[in-house]
């Protein structure tokens, strides 16, 4: 009789450890499924934030600006509708694209005159125009993302002009590229 005890005492203890594991077991299958998930998603983001620029060709015309978008810096017959910030707070993003279509524009008319100093003073002079309107592209991304986590825009909105201005980026270092052609200098 005690022995029958004894086994019922281990056969149950041996049942819950079982039990235990198999519900560890179980958290543990559904945490690797969360993680499987969320490199999916992280995937998608990526392969999204690829071909999101296509994505954003489907908005509408009165929300958007036409902007070129090319791996070359001569070439500039592709365009992409861009969506425009409406929101008060933000800079005008299509002021900051006006005034980057200028600065390329400047750059590619730009010949290299005069001395070698003077030659300096108007790299300097574009090289400093490009680095003040990234640091404007940085404020507005800061806005951004600012406003995406207090919930004034949402996700999409986010994600649309988070990616204007990777595009926008995306021009000011090919013209800051083509200046440094321009003028043979490394900086």
């Amino acid at each position: 009789m005690k022995s029958k005890k004894i086994l019922s005492l281990a056969m149950m203890t041996v049942s819950l450890s079982l039990t235990a594991c198999s519900a560890k077991q179980d958290e543990t299958a559904q945490l690797e499924e969360q993680i499987d998930r969320l490199e999916k998603q992280v995937q998608d983001l990526q392969n999204g934030s690829q071909d999101g620029l296509s994505q954003n060709a489907s908005t509408s015309p009165e929300n958007a600006t036409k902007i070129p978008v090319t791996d070359d810096p001569e070439d500039s017959q592709h365009e992409e509708n861009i969506p425009q910030q409406n929101t008060s707070d933000t800079p005008d993003i299509t002021a900051l694209h006006a005034r980057i279509m200028d600065l390329e524009q400047q750059v590619k008319d730009t010949t290299p005159t005069g001395s070698a100093q003077e030659q300096r003073e108007q790299f300097d002079h574009l090289k400093q125009e490009i680095e003040s309107t990234e640091w404007d592209l940085d404020l507005l991304e800061d806005d951004l993302e600012s406003q995406y986590q207090k919930g004034t825009i949402d996700r999409k909105e986010y994600r649309e002009d988070d990616q204007t201005i990777e595009v926008l980026e995306d021009i000011l270092d090919r013209c800051e590229d083509q200046l440094e052609i321009i003028f043979g200098i490394d900086d």
